[in-house]
């Protein structure tokens, strides 16, 4: 049964039909979403159960409705739409490019010549995009998520999709589509340029059943196939490749662009462990680490990253195997897992955050400096402790708060118990390699700031971590003929460097 009523907005032509999910709530950033898609010439169809669809049409009298004949009410509580149902419903239209799309998108900076673009452009080929997300529509700039929330394609990529219990609503059927083409040998094109928005709401899954997804069925049915020797690691990492792609096409006549990640930089992976609270001052802290071009992972245990991903859509989240938990009560992040998931990744240039230091005062191109300036040397830099992130000045800390390095150097790292919110690991980080005569560079000039908080661990516990192994089991080895107190001096000459870098 399929509720019809004419167009609103005309359009002659009848280009494209784009299908979505229309939810009973949230019911006015869905139609003005849908109102932006309307007005730059999509047909749109929304595809509901006959209940929701008799509550919703008053609301949208100008696109039409089709009830569907099941939903996965009974799987997931509420009566989410099948992606196959999507698809089987556009296969009987009369379009040939055809979309999906997220019913609280909201297109913005482009002409009404973008239909024509995507039409060209989806020919034969799957095109899709990521989503801005703000805490206001009228917003500028925002967050650049890692979920896909649009996509256009030709109707003849359709039967390469199967039936595999994936919704709109729910997690991984956005990474599914994308690489299940590709599985197919289909063209691919990732929307480069930011052209839609997406206001924050709470996430409606859980990160664990995303994880399940993933690995059930992108990675068994369809990676697996393309790389039938590669780990789950390497899979990963590849699915990352394929969707978060670096090429891709950019819309021309975009209008008013919207701030996003400068062009012409290198690829760093940053990784970092978030905790699960003081949530604004981390989420402010890392967004200025993705707006200087760095991707982001944060390592976490299960429980964490369920809590932390609603915050942090624009990232990705690492399950950790242990954390030091039972040692200090907390869930401390081991910095010798840090690495092991550094080392999974295919970068040349990893580097490790203090998840709460804001980089400020940088140059446009800091990615491409780091990198160049880590591609044989571990380059570090510490903190100014601030009041307010917004001053100017403050003062700056002995602790090493960001790590930029090789690779190759990870496997120089031994697992020496140290956890990231623990002390001793910043400087056991730079004098662990200067004892196994690496280059170190320390950066001079203030990039990252810190809001001052109360310390989270006891100083004596640091002195305890120092002398009995950044002391006794590295320095000693360099300086073999130096007391305690000489060695103690070395060590503040390493770290604090007077020579170093400016970046």
């Amino acid at each position: 049964m399929t509720y019809k009523t004419v167009p609103y907005y005309h359009n002659p032509s009848q280009k494209i039909l784009l299908a979505t999910s229309i939810s009973p709530n949230r019911i006015e950033i869905q139609k003005m979403a849908i109102d932006t898609w309307l007005k730059l010439g999509f047909s749109v169809v929304s595809l509901n159960t006959k209940e929701e669809a008799a509550i919703l049409q008053q609301h949208f009298p100008h696109i039409q409705f089709h009830v569907v004949e099941r939903s996965a009410k009974e799987r997931y509580g509420k009566p989410y739409v099948y992606i196959y149902d999507f698809m089987r419903y556009l296969d009987r239209t009369d379009y040939k490019i055809v979309g999906i799309i997220n019913s609280d998108i909201h297109f913005k900076g482009v002409k009404n010549d973008f239909i024509d673009f995507i039409y060209k452009e989806a020919l034969d080929s799957l095109v899709y995009g990521h989503r801005l997300d703000v805490n206001n529509l009228d917003d500028n700039d925002g967050t650049l998520s890692n979920g896909v929330d649009y996509f256009f394609f030709d109707k003849n990529l359709i039967s390469i999709y199967k039936d595999e219990g994936l919704c709109m609503g729910q997690p991984a059927w956005d990474w599914w589509m994308v690489c299940v083409a590709a599985a197919n040998n289909k063209t691919t094109k990732r929307m480069l340029s930011k052209i839609v928005l997406h206001q924050i709401h709470p996430q409606e899954w859980y990160e664990s059943l995303n994880q399940y997804l993933i690995e059930s069925i992108v990675f068994k049915k369809y990676l697996q196939k393309m790389y039938p020797n590669a780990t789950k690691n390497e899979l990963n990492s590849k699915m990352w490749k394929i969707v978060i792609s670096k090429r891709g096409i950019e819309y021309p006549g975009q209008e008013n662009p919207l701030k996003s990640k400068p062009g012409n930089l290198k690829s760093i992976l940053v990784v970092t462990s978030i905790v699960p609270n003081r949530i604004e001052v981390q989420r402010n802290a890392i967004r200025t680490w993705l707006e200087s071009g760095f991707d982001v992972v944060s390592v976490n245990t299960k429980e964490e990253v369920e809590k932390l991903k609603p915050h942090f859509p624009e990232i990705k989240f690492h399950i950790a195997d242990r954390s030091a938990k039972g040692k200090y009560g907390k869930p401390y992040i081991y910095i010798y897992d840090l690495m092991k998931v550094l080392e999974s990744s295919d970068y040349t240039v990893v580097g490790i955050i203090n998840s709460d230091i804001h980089f400020k005062n940088a140059k446009p191109d800091l990615v491409n400096v780091i990198y160049e300036q880590a591609l044989d040397s571990l380059v570090y830099g510490h903190r100014i402790d601030v009041n307010h992130i917004n001053d100017s000045y403050g003062n700056m800390s002995n602790g090493v708060d960001y790590f930029f390095f090789n690779k190759n150097l990870i496997q120089i790292f031994e697992d020496d118990g140290l956890c990231m919110g623990q002390p001793a690991w910043d400087w056991w980080m730079v004098c662990l390699l200067a004892a196994k005569h690496q280059k170190t560079k320390r950066i001079l000039n203030p990039i990252g700031y810190h809001v001052i908080h109360p310390q989270q661990w006891d100083e004596s516990h640091n002195e305890y971590l120092i002398n009995s192994i950044v002391i006794e089991k590295y320095l000693k080895k360099l300086f073999p003929g130096l007391s305690h107190y000489e060695l103690h001096s070395k060590m503040w000459d390493i770290v604090i460097s007077k020579s170093g870098i400016e970046i």
